[in-house]
Protein backbone atom coordinates (compact mmCIF):
# COMPACT_ATOMS: atom_id res chain seq x y z
CA UNK A 1 0.00 0.00 0.00
CA UNK A 2 0.81 3.86 -0.49
CA UNK A 3 1.21 6.86 2.02
CA UNK A 4 -0.63 8.46 -1.03
CA UNK A 5 -3.91 6.19 -0.15
CA UNK A 6 -6.48 8.90 2.31
CA UNK A 7 -8.00 5.99 4.14
CA UNK A 8 -5.08 4.00 5.10
CA UNK A 9 -3.14 4.40 8.58
CA UNK A 10 0.40 2.62 8.41
CA UNK A 11 2.28 1.74 11.60
CA UNK A 12 5.94 1.67 11.89
CA UNK A 13 7.09 -0.27 14.69
CA UNK A 14 10.49 -0.77 16.12
CA UNK A 15 12.10 -2.67 18.72
CA UNK A 16 14.45 0.56 20.20
CA UNK A 17 14.92 3.48 19.06
CA UNK A 18 18.55 5.53 19.23
CA UNK A 19 17.13 9.08 17.60
CA UNK A 20 13.63 8.53 19.64
CA UNK A 21 12.40 12.72 21.06
CA UNK A 22 9.83 14.39 23.05
CA UNK A 23 7.82 17.35 22.23
CA UNK A 24 10.28 19.73 23.32
CA UNK A 25 12.68 17.75 20.99
CA UNK A 26 14.54 15.86 24.29
CA UNK A 27 16.13 13.03 23.33
CA UNK A 28 14.70 9.86 24.66
CA UNK A 29 16.38 6.78 25.87
CA UNK A 30 14.78 3.77 23.99
CA UNK A 31 15.87 0.62 25.12
CA UNK A 32 14.20 -2.92 23.95
CA UNK A 33 11.36 -4.56 25.76
CA UNK A 34 9.28 -1.35 25.19
CA UNK A 35 6.74 0.16 22.42
CA UNK A 36 7.28 2.53 19.93
CA UNK A 37 5.35 2.91 17.23
CA UNK A 38 4.90 5.78 14.55
CA UNK A 39 1.42 5.90 13.68
CA UNK A 40 0.93 8.07 9.84
CA UNK A 41 -2.44 8.75 7.70
CA UNK A 42 -2.67 11.04 5.10
CA UNK A 43 -5.28 13.91 5.05
CA UNK A 44 -6.12 16.57 2.57
CA UNK A 45 -6.69 19.28 5.20
CA UNK A 46 -4.67 20.07 8.73
CA UNK A 47 -7.43 18.47 10.95
CA UNK A 48 -8.35 21.40 14.41
CA UNK A 49 -8.73 18.37 16.36
CA UNK A 50 -6.43 17.92 19.38
CA UNK A 51 -5.26 14.70 18.90
CA UNK A 52 -2.95 13.54 21.40
CA UNK A 53 -5.08 14.67 24.45
CA UNK A 54 -8.15 12.62 22.73
CA UNK A 55 -5.96 9.50 22.25
CA UNK A 56 -4.01 10.03 25.85
CA UNK A 57 -7.86 9.46 27.03
CA UNK A 58 -8.84 6.69 24.97
CA UNK A 59 -5.30 4.69 25.81
CA UNK A 60 -6.04 5.64 29.20
CA UNK A 61 -9.35 3.85 28.44
CA UNK A 62 -8.13 0.94 26.57
CA UNK A 63 -5.18 0.00 29.06
CA UNK A 64 -8.00 -1.19 31.66
CA UNK A 65 -8.77 -4.23 29.75
CA UNK A 66 -5.47 -4.88 30.83
CA UNK A 67 -5.82 -4.20 34.74
CA UNK A 68 -3.68 -0.95 34.21
CA UNK A 69 -4.72 2.46 35.97
CA UNK A 70 -3.26 4.61 34.26
CA UNK A 71 -4.28 8.83 33.75
CA UNK A 72 -3.46 10.88 31.00
CA UNK A 73 -1.02 13.77 32.14
CA UNK A 74 -1.57 16.93 29.52
CA UNK A 75 -0.17 17.75 27.24
CA UNK A 76 1.21 14.50 26.18
CA UNK A 77 1.91 11.47 28.98
CA UNK A 78 0.21 8.86 30.48
CA UNK A 79 1.15 7.93 33.78
CA UNK A 80 0.49 5.00 36.46
CA UNK A 81 0.50 6.46 40.41
CA UNK A 82 2.18 9.53 39.60
CA UNK A 83 4.73 7.75 37.17
CA UNK A 84 5.18 8.08 33.43
CA UNK A 85 4.49 4.98 31.84
CA UNK A 86 4.24 6.37 27.62
CA UNK A 87 4.75 9.37 25.93
CA UNK A 88 2.60 10.55 22.76
CA UNK A 89 3.63 12.89 20.39
CA UNK A 90 2.03 14.36 17.11
CA UNK A 91 3.28 15.67 14.08
CA UNK A 92 1.99 17.17 10.41
CA UNK A 93 4.00 16.92 6.78
CA UNK A 94 3.00 18.74 3.98
CA UNK A 95 2.94 16.30 1.10
CA UNK A 96 1.67 15.99 -2.46
CA UNK A 97 -1.88 16.59 -1.87
CA UNK A 98 -2.47 17.17 1.82
CA UNK A 99 -0.55 16.53 5.00
CA UNK A 100 0.40 13.53 6.98
CA UNK A 101 -0.43 13.52 10.29
CA UNK A 102 2.50 11.19 12.29
CA UNK A 103 1.50 9.95 16.18
CA UNK A 104 4.41 8.62 18.04
CA UNK A 105 3.42 6.18 20.45
CA UNK A 106 6.33 5.49 23.28
CA UNK A 107 5.19 2.78 26.40
CA UNK A 108 7.37 1.55 29.15
CA UNK A 109 6.78 -1.68 29.20
CA UNK A 110 9.46 -4.22 30.33
CA UNK A 111 12.31 -1.44 31.23
CA UNK A 112 11.66 2.00 33.08
CA UNK A 113 14.39 4.39 31.39
CA UNK A 114 15.81 6.89 33.84
CA UNK A 115 14.54 10.18 33.35
CA UNK A 116 14.40 13.50 34.73
CA UNK A 117 11.08 12.60 36.32
CA UNK A 118 9.49 9.01 37.65
CA UNK A 119 8.66 6.63 35.28
CA UNK A 120 7.77 3.33 35.25
CA UNK A 121 6.44 0.09 33.55
CA UNK A 122 3.67 -1.37 32.51
CA UNK A 123 5.37 -4.96 34.06
CA UNK A 124 5.39 -3.23 37.41
CA UNK A 125 1.81 -3.49 37.47
CA UNK A 126 0.91 -5.99 35.27
CA UNK A 127 3.73 -8.35 34.55
CA UNK A 128 1.84 -10.95 32.10
CA UNK A 129 1.44 -8.02 29.30
CA UNK A 130 2.71 -8.63 25.77
CA UNK A 131 4.12 -6.09 23.11
CA UNK A 132 1.91 -7.87 21.11
CA UNK A 133 -1.63 -6.53 23.86
CA UNK A 134 -0.25 -3.63 23.64
CA UNK A 135 0.12 -2.88 20.08
CA UNK A 136 -3.64 -3.93 19.73
CA UNK A 137 -4.84 -1.65 22.02
CA UNK A 138 -2.86 1.14 20.71
CA UNK A 139 -4.00 0.11 17.39
CA UNK A 140 -7.65 0.10 18.25
CA UNK A 141 -7.30 3.26 20.11
CA UNK A 142 -5.82 5.23 17.17
CA UNK A 143 -8.14 3.77 14.81
CA UNK A 144 -10.95 5.69 16.66
CA UNK A 145 -9.87 8.92 17.52
CA UNK A 146 -7.69 9.30 13.87
CA UNK A 147 -10.94 8.62 11.75
CA UNK A 148 -13.26 10.99 13.98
Amino acid sequence: SSIDNFSEIHRILAQSQSAGYGRRGDQWFSPPGNFYASYVKKVKELTKNPIIPLLGQQLCNDLRSLSINSQFDSPNDINIDGQKVAGLIAEMEETEGGFAIIIGVGMNIEVAPFAQRPTCCLHDFNPSITLEEIAQITDKSILKIINQ
